[in-house]
């Protein structure tokens, strides 16, 4: 959801919780409750893989109740190992090591050896290999259930997609026989291993292309859609950042938070038309969907900070919103926006786009009044600030309108609901507009469709950001999500 402690402190807390629950005398967890627990958990959170758009306490349950019990299994493991006590300290030396060569693996081999995050099914399969290998004779109904999970599991491999609900269908059953054979500690490893990739490898069938870098894995995904026929997607985990039609009459149209009725579609529609040439930033470059406004007259520069992003919507034979539908002058710079924006000139922009936020992970530094600032420094007297705020699990509305009236602006809101088919075609969007004075709004507020923010919320600063609060304020007051 976004950068923030919170979030990492939970697993960090438990995992420590997990070394001195292992290592006491009298284990308030004993070892045979953990392996059963590790048992019925590890299941449950590869069957999940599959779903990336399930409830978020629910992914939250499964996966930590999963990391506490496979880590509390490995350390009552180590803890039943431990040696003599003149040996203790090249115990602990080889714990310690045995962390840092996991967490290098995980931050600089993994993201280049593999296209999506397969370390995480992979690694928690071979951390059940921590567990007793060998408990009870493989009589005819271990066998048989051995036998039932091999057959579910590989027929989730073939290469043909199967339906959703058969997929479900089989990850329950091939979960259901893992746990019935928890004791074969051998065979459960091996079977956990083979449940998780399989799952999900459920995530990359089809018709698309997986890549990774440092900030993520990013799919293009061929899919039908109304209106266009097929639509080629641009997904960063289970968030959207495009949608450009296959047919070449429509591939320059503006799909998605851009289309024409959108908030962003009405601010670039006012705005042409009171200038005869637009000189346009974008903060976050997606699909590249935001240079089908471009005239001959404009100008257009993208801020991002994943060099794969760029690759991907550069690259005419994947994406073609850039080099194929922009007709004035595009150009990207990379790095942070932040930083790449102090070095900006003031009053360099007509409008400023303002598009990095996700489902996935919301960069909050671009939403406090520091952020702000810089953003009202680089438009021209008359300028507008877009921020698209769209997400499924953060209130940002609040803090931002907030953020803006702290550092001197002034801003409008518009929560829009589209009618379209389908969001390939046209989403649902949540903005707030800003800039330096109210005469800047004055066109679009005509509309109608801009009205002020009401209740009041604490501005985000560099030292002072609540994302617990604006997740909470999200749960309280469900009134809008995309």
């Amino acid at each position: 959801m976004a950068s923030a402690p919170f979030l990492w402190v939970i697993p960090l807390a438990l995992y420590l919780l997990t070394f001195i629950i292992a290592f006491q005398a009298r284990p308030l967890i004993p070892p045979n409750w953990a392996l059963y627990l590790q048992g019925a958990f590890v299941p449950f959170a590869a069957a999940l893989y599959s779903l990336l758009q399930a409830p978020w306490l629910e992914q939250l349950f499964a996966n930590l109740g999963t990391f506490f019990f496979t880590a509390l299994v490995c350390h009552q493991t180590l803890s039943a190992r431990r040696p003599h006590p003149d040996r203790l300290t090249d115990f602990y030396l080889a714990i310690s090591i045995g962390g840092v060569i996991g967490g290098a693996f995980n931050a600089f081999v993994a993201p280049v050896i593999f296209n999506a995050v397969w370390e995480y099914p992979i690694v928690l399969g071979l951390a059940c290999l921590a567990r007793p290998w060998g408990r009870g004779r493989l009589d005819h109904w271990r066998i048989g259930l051995i036998v039932t999970a091999v057959l579910c599991i590989a027929t989730l491999f073939a290469p043909k997609v199967v339906s959703f609900n058969l997929v479900m269908i089989l990850l329950t059953v091939a979960g259901v026989c893992a746990f019935l054979l928890r004791r074969q500690g051998l065979i459960y490893a091996g079977m956990v291993l083979a449940l998780g990739v399989a799952s999900y490898d459920q995530l990359f069938k089809g018709q698309r292309e997986t890549y990774r870098s440092f900030f993520g894995v990013v799919q293009l995904i061929r899919a039908p859609a109304p209106v266009f026929g097929a639509v080629k997607l641009m997904v960063n985990g289970s968030t959207l950042h495009g949608a450009q039609p296959e047919r070449p009459s429509q591939r320059c149209t503006a799909t998605t938070y851009y289309g024409s009725g959108t908030p962003i579609g009405q601010v670039f529609a006012a705005e042409e038309a009171m200038h005869p040439g637009l000189s346009v930033g974008t903060v976050g470059l997606g699909s590249g969907t935001v240079a089908t406004f471009t005239r001959p007259t404009d100008t257009l520069r993208f801020f991002e900070i994943d060099p794969l992003v760029i690759r991907l919507a550069f690259d005419p034979k994947r994406l073609s919103f850039v080099r194929g539908c922009a007709k004035g002058q595009v150009s990207v710079t990379l790095g942070d926006a932040r930083l790449s924006l102090n070095k900006v000139a003031d009053r360099s922009f007509d409008l400023l786009l303002v598009d990095a936020f996700s489902s996935d992970s919301v960069p909050t530094h671009l939403l406090t009044v520091e952020a702000i600032r810089t953003y009202l420094r680089v438009i021209k007297p008359d300028g507008v600030i877009i921020l698209h705020l769209s997400n499924r699990n953060l209130e940002l509305e609040g803090p931002a309108a907030t953020s803006v009236r702290e550092a001197g602006g002034v801003s409008l809101a518009q929560n829009y609901f589209s009618p379209a088919p389908s969001p390939y075609v046209e989403s649902s969007e949540q903005a707030i507009i800003a800039g330096r004075n109210l005469a800047a709004l004055q066109p679009l507020r005509k509309s109608g469709l801009w009205t002020p923010v009401g209740g009041h919320a604490r501005a985000w600063t560099d030292d002072y950001v609540n994302v617990f609060g604006a997740l909470v304020s999200r749960i309280q007051h469900p009134g809008w999500g995309p």
